[in-house]
């Protein structure tokens, strides 16, 4: 579902959003410590991520199959920042996709060891923008913005999370605003890299008290 912010709203935003980060990371200088790799409970594997000159992608095995690829069943990287938790928060990062690949933003993940659980999933792909709540079994789309998004150029993906409301940004212009009817709890954030091939330059992120 779609909603409309006012102007003063909007301006509090942008604040908020250019504010000081707890946490900021230039994965030109990867510290694998502070990150956490995990999956979801149907995926065979945990999915690998490899330096490259200014950002990290993940890995696809040579000779991957297509389907398999689309599918999540290779080449499908999850990981989690450590030591954050939080229900409300500002977060960003820098990414950039080839073909069907589709970065994204992992969103008050609640799991068990290294199995997500309940969570929520920003993706940006070709088409735009979805945001997808997992309830453990299954994934559903809570809303979505369609435009066209270039591949092979990175993109800034901005979202700010307050109780049942988000607040999505792409290239420092606004493209979403959704609300749900009850939202998940405070839980853990971190990317996601899948379906083809996905690249992130950077990453930050704040809580809102």
């Amino acid at each position: 579902m779609k909603y409309v912010l006012p102007a003063v709203l909007l301006l509090v935003v942008a604040t908020a959003l250019a504010a000081g980060w707890v946490a900021k990371v230039d994965f030109a200088h990867w510290d694998r410590d502070r990150w956490l790799p995990v999956k979801e409970k149907a995926f065979p594997e945990i999915g690998q991520m490899v330096q490259h000159e200014g950002y990290i992608e993940n890995y696809i095995p040579p000779g991957a199959a297509d389907k398999d690829v689309l599918g999540c069943r290779v080449g499908t990287a999850l990981m989690l920042l450590k030591d954050f938790n939080e229900a409300d928060f500002s977060a960003r990062a820098t990414l950039a996709f080839e073909g069907k690949g589709a970065p994204g933003l992992l969103l008050r993940v609640q799991r068990d060891g290294v199995i997500t659980g309940k969570m929520y999933s920003l993706i940006l792909y070709k088409d735009g923008v979805n945001l997808w709540r997992y309830t453990g079994e299954k994934w559903a789309k809570v809303a979505f913005a369609k435009f066209p998004v270039r591949e092979k150029e990175f993109h800034t993906l901005t979202v700010q999370a307050r109780g049942t409301r988000f607040v999505i940004g792409v290239d420092r212009k606004l493209v979403l605003q959704a609300k749900e009817e009850e939202s998940l709890p405070a839980g853990e954030i971190g990317l996601w890299l899948g379906e083809g091939v996905c690249r992130v330059k950077d990453f930050a992120v704040r809580p809102l008290r």
